[in-house]
């Protein structure tokens, strides 16, 4: 049975507590990603930020993002993500049932990538004959 850790990528950015505002937009704003992972200095996940929060939390309410710490917008209690030896199937339903596009993945409470809806379906379409499942 495949893995999360056969199909997520772990080629990612991640965003730090310690960042600005300001730093997440301009990394959301080049890799054209939805949300970012958000991590404490140690690693362990702290939740995600996203354009939407940015906007919300910091723009609308007339904000200077280069002033506003993700410390703000850390909740490392309320946070969703796959372990890294979570199967496929496993995380497509959690994915489904969420209705989340992409969770981070975790290796000892550590963020080692991500994986999507696309990286999910790319694996369960694709069943070679010998796989057995």
């Amino acid at each position: 049975m495949r893995t999360v850790r056969d199909v997520m990528q772990s080629d990612i950015d991640v965003l730090r507590t310690t960042d600005s505002a300001a730093d997440a937009a301009r990394l959301l704003a080049a890799g054209g990603e939805d949300s970012i992972p958000l991590c404490l200095s140690d690693g362990r996940l702290a939740g995600s930020v996203s354009n939407r929060d940015i906007v919300a939390r910091v723009v609308a309410l007339g904000l200077d993002p280069r002033q506003v710490s993700l410390s703000e917008f850390a909740q490392p209690d309320d946070t969703l993500a796959l372990d890294v030896d979570a199967t496929v199937d496993e995380a497509a339903s959690v994915m489904c049932r969420h209705q989340r596009s992409h969770l981070p993945v975790l290796q000892d409470d550590r963020v080692v990538g991500v994986v999507t809806r696309r990286d999910a379906a790319r694996s369960l379409a694709f069943r070679p004959p010998w796989d057995g499942t």
